[in-house]
């Protein structure tokens, strides 16, 4: 019975089933957050010369962040690519995640928003749970292409 139970949800949680629904999240999710930072660009350009760094490092992270997640967006889609794809949208969810978190214990004083989007207009403690979720969500896509490779799968 135990087994029956174990292999049943191991089909369930089949990688090549779920795999595609988290590179869909992770994609659509950097392709907004990049094109609402585009769009507004004057606006995030303003946000991002308020936050708590050199304006060297904000200047630079103003044309960054929206290559950044774009080209977490271009690996992901390629399946040759899509390994990469996922350990860079680690390391970006784990960047935002951890900038949100420093924020919510006042590392820094009032400190805006710089996301683009319906993001832009959360307080810092729904953004850290949606950050989180995100970070859950490529840690998740990472393990099942690794579980495809060592199974030697490719989808």
């Amino acid at each position: 019975m135990k087994s029956l139970i174990n292999d049943s949800l191991c089909h369930q949680l089949n990688p090549r089933k779920i795999k595609p629904v988290l590179t869909f999240l992770l994609v659509l999710t950097f392709t907004y957050a990049a094109s609402s930072k585009l769009f507004d660009f004057s606006g995030f350009r303003s946000s991002m010369a308020i936050q708590p760094f050199p304006r060297w490092i904000s200047g630079t992270l103003i044309y960054l962040l929206p290559a950044a997640e774009l080209t977490a967006v271009a690996l992901l889609l390629r399946s040759s690519t899509e390994f990469i794809g996922y350990c860079f949208s680690l390391l970006l969810m784990v960047a935002f995640t951890g900038y949100t978190g420093l924020v919510l214990l006042h590392f820094w004083n009032d400190i805006p928003c710089s996301c683009g989007g319906i993001l832009g207009h959360l307080s810092w403690g729904p953004h850290f749970v949606f950050n989180v979720i995100f970070l859950l969500i490529a840690i998740t896509g990472l393990y099942t292409n690794l579980l495809e490779r060592r199974e030697g799968g490719r989808m």
